[in-house]
């Protein structure tokens, strides 16, 4: 995934198109685009020369001043050509800031988002293949926002532009606007399962049908899983998901979703439904609290606790979102180096971390207890 920079030469074509500028001469190195009102500016077409960026600047200043104040037209020409997946987290609203980490949650569910579409249309069509689907996602872009907005855009490669642009036509099957529209779909697939679990008091036979439901729309497990660890975030109130397609279609408009704490329950049941697991697994974990994190005034916080997981053998990094009584506990473990103990249903989160969903009885060993042999954490555990 890339910073957008300049708009390409095809993004501000689509844009001029979309915009009704007309190409009124053609020439071998740059072209005229005129307006409906008739101003005019300069095309450059020669990406090779050593002054085609100081081009490109100039017929964007050359914009802003027809269309729009320079700071917007990058993004407008943004909007224009890019089909584009928006996610906003209410945390940064409350807090006014976000950390490196929760970057990272929000760009790995807006990838997993991009990357379940993808397989899915490929899976559909007769025309795509592989190659589409690494291709899309390597071309993937972090556009432009506005400081303080707490949005994150991510951009679907734009579609090409027909050699004649002034046709305003667009290739019947571009495959970058069909991923957009699945993306939409499977957003909306989601959603509907989530709600119907709920609708249905999570009741295992009716929940799972729900998310099987939305499986058939490209709903995969990891998207759940995505999904929960967003929204499960300490102080997350919400998390908003929009996708709007760069080429309208006649009978879609922008898919607008929203997750929040109150879904961890559904989100929990689709991953098991989705994993092919009939029953959850529960464990009960032991360890070190290595590390904690509670934004101010959140009711929940997060510790991650170092135990023998898996094979036995091992130091795992396990994490734990607990309520306010039993954050207290963590923060009191981790002064005194002490041993807690905490029951749950384990999901894995990488080769060697795990996340505890529906945690209970998290507190210390007790001294009477055996506690559990653990080599001292270090740094290399964590």
């Amino acid at each position: 995934m890339t910073r957008m920079s300049l708009p390409s030469g095809n993004d501000i074509k689509i844009f001029l198109a979309k915009s009704g500028w007309r190409v009124t001469r053609v020439g071998e190195h740059s072209d005229i685009w005129t307006s409906r009102d008739g101003d005019q500016v300069v095309f450059p077409k020669r990406e090779e020369y050593p002054d085609h960026e100081l081009r490109v600047r100039e017929l964007l200043d050359d914009l802003s001043t027809i269309v729009s104040p320079r700071r917007d037209i990058v993004f407008a020409i943004e909007e224009a050509s890019h089909s584009t997946l928006y996610l906003r987290d209410d945390r940064r609203s409350a807090y006014g800031e976000t950390s490196l980490a929760e970057g990272q949650a929000m760009l790995a569910l807006a990838r997993q988002v991009w990357l379940d579409s993808a397989w899915e249309t490929a899976r559909r069509s007769r025309k795509s293949k592989r190659d589409d689907v690494q291709r899309f996602m390597s071309q993937l872009k972090v556009g432009q926002t506005e400081v303080g907005s707490f949005v994150l855009r991510v951009m679907a490669p734009s579609p090409v532009h027909h050699e004649v642009p002034q046709t305003e036509a667009f290739d019947a099957y571009h495959f970058e606007l069909s991923v957009a529209d699945r993306a939409g779909r499977v957003l909306r697939a989601l959603a509907d399962a989530v709600d119907e679990a709920i609708e249905n008091d999570l009741r295992p036979v009716a929940s799972e049908a729900a998310f099987f439901r939305a499986a058939s729309e490209g709903v995969t497990r990891t998207m759940c899983r995505t999904v929960l660890s967003a929204t499960t975030d300490p102080g997350t109130d919400a998390l908003e998901a929009r996708v709007r397609l760069a080429i309208p279609l006649a009978d879609r408009a922008d898919t607008l979703v929203r997750f929040d704490g109150s879904h961890t329950g559904a989100l929990q049941l689709g991953i098991r439904a989705l994993s092919g697991a009939d029953t959850p697994r529960i464990v009960t974990v032991e360890g070190w609290v290595v590390d904690l994190h509670r934004p101010p005034d959140a009711e929940h916080g997060e510790v991650i606790v170092l135990s023998l997981f898996g094979d036995g053998r091992s130091a795992r990094q396990v994490r734990i979102v607990l309520d306010e009584a039993s954050y207290d506990t963590a923060v009191r473990a981790h002064r005194s180096r002490s041993v807690v103990r905490c029951s749950g249903v384990i999901d894995r989160l990488g080769r060697r971390s795990f996340h505890l969903l529906e945690p209970s009885g998290f507190g210390l060993v007790s001294d009477s207890q055996q506690p559990l042999e653990l080599d001292e954490p270090g740094s290399g555990d964590r």
